[in-house]
């Protein structure tokens, strides 16, 4: 289970004291809605693309849960350096071509050059998945900061997978934990899941049990160590999407997924077999 929650800022503000302030502003509200929701953020600030492009060698883009840039990375003092005021529009491009990611990009300039870049992007690539992860706020007209609320929204987006991957978890956990334990109850015995099952698979005929239930008692230990032992992972296709990992042998080699369209199922089965297991042992 990840606890923590990474994101990058790429923001010339930063560079200033004076303007910095507004960028730990931003920070500081990601920061507080993160650590509501019980994870921990990882914040990673850059002030310009050159110093994100130098470390980004150094950065795990499956680690990284959003980005954030501002468009006109150009401003710098008194000189406003015009061949950076569009940096934020082709980051967002670059690594979109690259790999999928969240990406929110804010400006209080002008929005007709990033309109007209992603025009010609769509024109060039008949790009599909443009904006599936893709956000664009407008602070132009906002002097009171509301347009922070936009980015709270993504945030719980995000954030919304992974609770229910974690609430996933812990249904797996306590019921696992309890047929492990009615198992052993049964039998007096201190053995491991996997033992304990193949311990109640030779005395099978002594209960309302079938093989296919052994057989479905060694599924879901198997999707528990899965669900316990691995990070959720980022889907490469969906937008905002997440997916949990087990293995469908022993061995660890037959990688299978979970994701939310499939809990439903996962969860069902779960709680058949506890059931079948309860009334099997007479547990009241």
């Amino acid at each position: 289970m990840r606890l923590d929650f990474d994101y990058i800022i790429v923001d010339d503000d930063l560079k200033r004291s004076r303007t910095r302030r507004r960028v730990e502003k931003i920070q500081r509200i990601i920061d507080d809605k993160i650590r509501s929701k019980g994870l921990n953020p990882k914040p990673k600030l850059f002030e310009s693309l050159d110093k994100f492009y130098e470390d980004e060698v150094n950065l795990d883009k499956n680690r990284y849960d959003l980005y954030l840039s501002d468009n006109n990375l150009g401003n710098s003092g008194q000189v406003t350096q015009w061949d950076h005021t569009n940096d934020g529009i082709q980051l967002y491009l670059d690594l979109h071509s690259r790999f999928p990611c969240d990406f929110i990009l804010y400006t209080g300039s002008t929005q007709d050059e990033i309109i007209n870049t992603l025009i010609n992007h769509l024109n060039l690539t008949k790009d599909p998945g443009l904006f599936s992860r893709f956000t664009f706020i407008s602070r132009s007209s906002d002097p009171n900061d509301n347009w922070h609320g936009h980015i709270e929204k993504i945030v719980d987006l995000i954030v919304s997978s992974r609770e229910e991957m974690n609430t996933m978890r812990g249904l797996y956990a306590q019921l696992t934990s309890q047929i492990h334990h009615y198992i052993n109850e049964e039998f007096g015995t201190d053995l491991r899941f996997s033992q304990a099952i193949k311990y109640l698979n030779r005395n099978i005929s002594r209960y309302n049990l079938s093989r296919a239930d052994i057989s479905q008692l060694h599924d879901i230990r198997r999707i528990r160590n899965g669900l316990m032992h691995n990070d959720e992972k980022k889907c490469t296709q969906s937008p905002h999407t997440y997916y949990l990992v087990y293995y469908e042998d022993d061995a660890n080699t037959i990688e299978k997924r979970i994701y939310i369209g499939d809990f439903d199922t996962i969860r069902k089965n779960l709680k058949d077999i506890y059931e079948k297991i309860r009334t099997a042992f007479n547990v009241i």
